[in-house]
């Protein structure tokens, strides 16, 4: 794993400064309205609209320096492909520059995506459009093409620009708590990547290697790229990073909730000072299930800053409230041990 540096302060209210390799970084604004010099060179302008999960997000400069192109039209796009998955083969192999990988994307035609991929593996497009085919038909090789596709950084998002392609959202499920639906020409392939890590946790390293370039490079560093980077560094067990990516993380938005929750995991599993504090502000904004797990977290923390008795209360909460059996029994185990 190569060696990654990204520290993020918040300097004045609405102000923070970003410290990577590749430079320096500040973003100013409101949870509403803010502009982002990121540390890779590119200037991008972010609007939260009071909707509900309505946004908007425009680059003024890419990295080059450049303003962006025009970006085509998209069009509505369902995700496909399971276990029983059909691939139809198209009469007669096409040659790639034949092949419309927009249809193929939209229709989940895997065998003209390997195709153009085999004629043409240096092009980012054709690569990206074939591995994410290749994981949502649940291939055995989707790793590997995913690793190919995320080698080209940036250029994916530049590719999925160019004139003639629809550039659909693609759904990605970044979290437990979270999830989007970004097209490719604003970062979701480092997304569609994390999620396919957070399933198999040996890519987990590879996936936040390539999060962290994607951050330093990309103009395009939403929320859900943020999210995904703590839920990395909880399973490879780097509770501290966690709460880095997440202090970056605009508080009432639609990522609000996710944050929260994994933040209070995050305190949890790594016994901070501030975890008690963590896991209320999980509980306000968590319902159902998650508000149960909540409190199961506060419990926890009450208990690792030595305060037994309101573990056992919380307890009693959960149990009333007929929460998972295993879990309260390992939970008043350690209560009794620590009263």
């Amino acid at each position: 794993m190569g060696f990654r540096y990204r520290r993020t302060w918040k300097v004045l209210p609405g102000t923070r400064v970003t410290l990577a390799k590749s430079g320096i970084g500040f973003s100013v604004g409101s949870k509403r309205v803010r502009m982002t010099k990121h540390a890779g060179g590119g200037v991008s302008r972010s609007i939260n609209l009071p909707v509900k999960g309505l946004s908007h997000h425009k680059t003024i400069r890419t990295k080059s320096g450049n303003k962006p192109g025009q970006a085509p039209a998209r069009q509505s796009y369902e995700r496909g492909g399971n276990e029983n998955h059909v691939v139809r083969s198209p009469a007669a192999p096409p040659n790639y520059a034949s092949v419309d990988l927009g249809r193929v994307l939209t229709t989940g035609d895997l065998a003209s995506a390997e195709i153009a991929y085999r004629q043409a593996p240096a092009d980012p497009l054709a690569v990206t459009v074939f591995a994410l085919l290749a994981d949502w038909a649940r291939m055995p090789y989707a790793g590997a093409m995913l690793q190919n596709a995320v080698r080209f950084g940036t250029a994916v998002e530049a590719s999925a620009s160019r004139p003639g392609f629809p550039d659909p959202p693609i759904p990605v499920v970044v979290s437990r708590y979270l999830d989007v639906n970004l097209p490719l020409s604003e970062g979701s392939l480092p997304l569609v990547y994390g999620e396919y890590a957070l399933n198999l946790p040996e890519y987990a390293s590879s996936a936040l290697d390539v999060l962290q370039d994607h951050s330093r490079n990309s103009p395009f560093l939403t929320e859900a790229h943020l999210i995904l980077g703590a839920e990395l560094s909880l399973v490879l067990g780097e509770p501290s990073a966690a709460i880095d990516w997440l202090e970056l993380v605009d508080d009432d938005t639609d990522a609000t909730f996710a944050a929260r929750m994994i933040a209070a995991e995050a305190a949890v599993s790594g016994n901070t000072p501030d975890a008690v504090e963590r896991t209320q502000q999980a509980l306000a904004v968590a319902h159902g299930e998650h508000r149960k797990y909540a409190l199961e977290l506060r419990a926890w923390a009450n208990l690792h800053s030595g305060r037994p008795r309101a573990a056992r209360r919380d307890l009693e909460m959960l149990q009333r409230s007929e929460y998972d059996g295993s879990r309260c029994v390992r939970l008043a185990a350690a209560i009794g041990q620590n009263s």
